[in-house]
C-alpha cells in the first residue's frame, strides 16, 4: 500500500495527518526538529510514521524514488519559501503527485494586503499617537521602520530569521521574543545574543488574554508577527495589540509559487488517488481494533494500545534497516593514482555508491564500475540521511578523504555518527598517504619531532598566533592552507614579525599540487616567499628562486602564483626559548601619556587569574594593553578581548600588539559593560578600570559565565568600599583580597635610592553558581 509524504511544521499539517489516520491512510511526516517530533508524539497513530531531519533536494528526491508516494503534500510554513522550492525541486521528473496546503488568512485581510497599510480607527488612533496596523513586504523593511519606533518589542515571528532583528544592537536590546520551548530556538536566542529575561519559551495557542497579559507585563510598545492566519494566532494577537493601544507590525506572507488547496481540497484529492491505487480499502486487523477503542474504550486504554501499534511498528522498521551494509572511510592521499593504496584502490572498484568532494570524486572515476552512484558531498549531515534511504542489503559504499582518514580530516567524525546508527552495517577506516608525509619524502626532512598546524577553516587570529609562535619558537614547523592566499599571508607575517638579521636562520620549503604532474617544492627564504607571492606581472622567478629543490622552466615564467593545494615546512636552525612567565619590563612597552599596570602589579594579577590552555580572557579597561599583551604572549591558544574606551589607549594597545606580534588580541573600543553581550564566552576578566560601572560589569559578567574567574585592580578607596559590598552581593568562591605595595631602587650618582609606588588593592574570586 502507497503511502503519502507530508512534509509538516505547521498545525494543518498534523491535522491532516491525523485526518488520514483516521481513514487508514499511511503517511510520513516529515518534520525539521525533534521539538516538531514531539508534538508529533502526541497526535501518534499506527498509520503515522515520524521522520526527523532537515533534508536537502537530493536527499528528499531519493526519499521519493526509493519510496515512490501516493502524493506528496507540501503543509511547511507559508514564510518556509526555501523548503517549498526544495520540495517541488526533488519531484522533477517523477511521476508523483504534489499537493500544497494553504493556511487560511484572516477574514478580510485580503484588501488590507493591497493597501499595504490599514489604519484602524483612524482618528482615534491620531488622538492617541499610535498607528493600529502596518503591513511589510519582507523583514528587512519591518526592521527599518522598528529603528525609528521606542519602548519593547514584543516578537512573535519565531526564531527562524531572529538574527535579522538582531543585528542592529539598538533594536536587539529592547526585544522580548517569544519562541517555541525546543533547544533549537533557545540556541538561535542565545546565539543571537539575547538574555534570559528577553525570552519566552511558550508552546501555543494563545489567547487574546493571555498575549495582552504579556504585553502589559513587558510594557511593549509595538508588537511584531507574521501574516500567519488565524491557525498561526495572528488574530488574537491583531486583537490584544489593539485592546493595549499599540501598533502592530505584520509582515506579508510571500506571494505562492503554486496553486493553493484547504484542507478539504487536499484531502478529496488524496481519496481519489487512494481508491484509484486500492480499489477494496479494506481495513487491516490492528487498524480496525485500534478505531473500535477510540469508540468503546477509555482513553487511557486507547494511550496504551496506540503505543503498542507504534511500538511493533518501529520494531519492525528496526529489523527491516538491519541491513549489512559495508561502509568504507578512505584516505586517497594528495589526488594522484598513484599515491592510492592497493586496499583503497580494490573498496573503489567494488563500490556501488561514493560519496566525496567533487575533486576526490572526478579522480577515482575510472576506477569505479560503469553503474557507480556517486554523492558530491561530505559533512555527516549531509551524508547519513542519504545512507539511511539505500535500501539493497550488503551495498558497498565509500567515503573519500583526502590525505590520511587521521590527519586533519573530518573522517573521525562520521566514523562516530556512523557508530551511532545501529544497523547500517560495520564502518571501516582506510589510511591514505598525508601531504605530511609527502613533503618530508620530498625534503629528506622527517616529521616526528615537528610543530603540526592548519589555516584550513581556522579563523586567521587563531592561525596566525599559532604558526607565528611556532615559527619563532620550534625548530621545525609543518602547515596546511586553504589555498594561495594563506601562502601570501603566511609570507607577510614572517616578513613583519622576523628581523632582517633572523632571516638567515629561516627556511621555507613549500610544495605545489602534490602528487600532481603540476608538483613543486622549493626551498625559499622569507624574502623569496614574498617576491614570489607578490610579484608584478614582469617579474620572473628565475633571480629569487635560487635554491628551487625541483626547476621547471615553464613554471618558472609564470606571472602570479596560481590557485592550488599548497603545503609547507618551516626550518628554523635557532629557535628562541619559550617565555614561561609573564613579567616584561614596563619599558618595552608603547606608552604615551595613558596609565599603565606596573610590571609587578601585572605579574601577580596574571598569576592570580589562574589561566589555562585555550582560556578566553576579557581585560576591561586595558589601556595601553600591558596586561593583555603579557597574557596573550603566554599562549598563542590564550584569546583575549581588549575593551578601552579611550581612543587614544586603543591606538597603543594595537602598537603594543603589533610590536610583540601578537594576533590573538582584539581590540574594542567601548564601555563596559557595552560590547559584552556580542562577545564569546569567557574564562577569565581582568578588570584594570570601570569608568564607574564596576557593579554592572561584574553582574554581566556573571550572567555570561557563573563559573568566570575574575581579578580587579583598586587604586582608590571608592572602588575598594565598592568592592567590599559587592564581594557580599555577588556569589563568589576562592576569595582573596591582598594589597601589593612595591619599592624599588633608583640610582643617584654612587646611590641606590628606595622609590615607593602607590599600594594597589588586587581582588581575586571565582563566581559560585547558586541554585536559584
Amino acid at each position: 500500500m502507497k503511502k503519502v509524504l507530508i512534509y509538516a511544521g505547521t498545525t494543518e499539517g498534523r491535522e491532516l495527518a491525523q485526518e488520514l489516520a483516521r481513514e487508514r491512510i499511511y503517511c510520513d511526516i516529515s518534520v525539521a526538529t525533534e521539538y516538531g517530533r514531539q508534538i508529533m508524539d502526541e497526535k501518534i497513530s499506527p498509520y503515522i510514521c515520524i521522520l526527523q531531519g532537515r533534508m536537502t533536494a537530493e536527499q528528499m528526491r531519493l526519499k521519493c524514488e526509493n519510496e515512490q508516494y501516493l502524493a506528496v503534500v507540501d503543509a511547511t510554513h507559508p514564510f518556509a519559501t526555501e523548503v517549498s522550492v526544495n520540495i517541488r525541486e526533488s519531484l522533477k521528473g517523477l511521476d508523483i503527485p504534489y499537493f500544497r496546503l494553504g493556511r487560511e488568512k484572516i477574514p478580510g485581510e485580503e484588501g488590507e494586503r493591497q493597501a499595504g497599510e490599514r489604519q484602524a480607527g483612524e482618528q482615534q488612533a491620531e488622538e492617541q499617537n499610535y498607528m493600529a496596523r502596518k503591513y511589510f513586504q519582507n523583514t528587512a523593511a519591518c526592521v527599518e521602520a522598528l529603528k525609528k519606533t521606542e519602548g519593547t518589542i514584543f516578537l512573535t515571528t519565531g526564531s527562524k530569521e531572529l538574527s535579522a532583528f538582531c543585528r542592529e544592537e539598538t533594536i536587539r536590546k529592547r526585544l522580548v521574543v517569544r519562541v517555541l520551548p525546543g533547544m533549537e530556538s533557545l540556541q538561535e536566542c542565545v546565539r543571537n545574543g539575547l538574555e534570559g529575561r528577553q525570552i519566552i519559551a511558550m508552546q501555543g495557542p494563545f489567547s487574546k488574554e493571555m498575549n495582552l497579559a504579556m504585553i502589559r507585563q513587558y510594557q511593549a510598545s509595538v508588537l511584531v508577527t507574521k501574516e500567519s492566519g488565524k491557525t498561526g494566532g495572528e488574530d488574537t494577537k491583531l486583537a490584544a495589540a489593539g485592546e493595549a493601544q499599540i501598533p502592530s507590525y505584520i509582515i506579508l506572507r510571500p506571494d505562492e509559487k503554486t496553486p493553493v488547496m484547504d484542507m478539504d481540497e487536499v484531502l478529496e484529492q488524496l481519496r481519489r488517488l487512494e481508491s484509484v491505487t486500492d480499489p477494496s480499502r479494506k481495513k487491516t486487523q490492528e487498524g480496525q481494533d485500534l478505531f473500535d477503542l477510540y469508540d468503546t474504550k477509555t482513553e487511557e486504554v486507547v494511550y496504551q494500545k496506540v503505543h503498542e501499534c507504534q511500538e511493533n511498528k518501529e520494531q519492525e522498521k528496526k529489523q527491516e534497516q538491519q541491513r549489512n551494509l559495508q561502509i568504507t572511510l578512505a584516505g586517497i592521499g594528495m589526488g594522484a593514482e598513484a599515491l592510492l593504496t592497493e586496499e583503497v584502490r580494490n573498496r573503489i572498484a567494488e563500490a556501488d555508491y561514493v560519496f566525496g568532494a567533487k575533486r576526490m570524486i572526478e579522480s577515482i572515476k575510472k576506477l569505479c564500475k560503469q553503474n557507480i552512484k556517486t554523492y558530491n558531498c561530505y559533512l555527516s549531515k549531509d551524508i547519513i540521511p542519504l545512507i539511511e534511504n539505500i535500501h539493497e542489503n550488503s551495498a558497498k559504499i565509500v567515503i573519500l578523504f583526502s590525505g590520511d582518514t587521521g590527519f586533519y580530516s573530518g573522517c573521525e567524525k562520521l566514523y562516530n555518527e556512523l557508530c551511532k546508527h545501529k544497523g547500517m552495517g560495520k564502518a571501516e577506516v582506510l589510511p591514505g598517504i598525508s601531504s605530511l608525509s609527502v613533503i618530508s619524502a620530498r625534503t629528506g626532512i622527517s616529521w616526528q619531532d615537528a610543530k603540526i598546524l592548519s589555516t584550513h577553516g581556522v579563523e586567521p587570529a587563531l592561525w596566525k598566533s599559532r604558526l607565528l609562535d611556532a615559527a619563532k619558537h620550534e625548530k621545525k614547523t609543518f602547515f596546511l592552507t586553504s589555498g594561495v592566499a594563506d601562502v601570501e599571508e603566511i609570507g607577510n607575517l614572517l616578513s613583519s614579525q622576523f628581523a632582517k638579521e633572523e632571516w638567515k636562520n629561516l627556511k621555507i620549503y613549500l610544495g605545489y599540487q602534490l602528487s600532481y604532474p603540476q608538483e613543486w617544492v622549493r626551498c625559499l627564504t622569507v624574502d623569496e616567499l614574498c617576491k614570489l607571492m607578490n610579484r608584478d606581472h614582469n617579474d620572473g622567478w628565475q633571480d629569487s628562486l635560487q635554491n628551487s629543490l625541483q626547476e621547471d622552466p615553464q613554471d618558472q615564467l609564470q606571472d602570479k602564483p596560481k590557485e592550488g593545494l599548497y603545503a609547507g615546512m618551516l626550518i628554523n636552525e635557532q629557535p628562541k626559548k619559550h617565555r614561561l612567565t609573564p613579567g616584561y619590563p614596563d619599558d618595552m612597552f608603547i606608552r604615551g601619556q595613558v596609565p599603565m599596570t606596573k610590571e609587578e602589579v601585572r605579574s601577580v594579577s596574571i598569576c592570580k587569574l589562574h589561566l589555562t590552555e585555550d582560556a578566553v580572557v576579557y581585560d576591561i579597561g586595558s589601556g595601553t594593553g600591558s596586561v593583555s599583551v603579557e597574557i596573550a604572549a603566554l599562549s598563542p591558544r590564550v584569546q583575549v578581548y581588549a575593551m578601552e574606551v579611550n581612543g587614544e589607549a586603543v591606538s597603543l594597545l594595537e602598537e603594543n600588539c603589533k610590536q610583540f606580534g601578537l594576533h590573538n588580541v582584539r581590540c574594542i573600543r567601548t564601555k563596559a559593560p557595552d560590547g559584552l553581550e556580542d562577545l564569546p564566552v569567557a574564562t577569565h576578566a581582568f578588570i584594570g578600570g570601570s569608568k564607574g560601572n564596576l557593579r554592572e560589569i561584574l553582574w554581566t559578567l556573571y550572567w555570561k559565565n557563573s563559573h568566570m574567574r575574575i581579578v580587579v585592580n583598586a587604586v582608590s578607596m571608592e572602588t575598594i568600599c565598592q568592592m567590599q559590598e559587592l564581594l557580599k552581593e555577588l556569589p563568589v568562591e576562592q576569595e582573596e583580597i591582598l594589597q601589593l605595595s612595591v619599592t624599588k631602587t633608583k640610582q643617584l650618582g654612587g646611590y641606590h635610592m628606595l622609590q615607593a609606588a602607590n599600594p594597589v588593592y588586587i581582588y581575586a574570586f571565582t563566581f559560585a553558581e547558586t541554585s536559584s
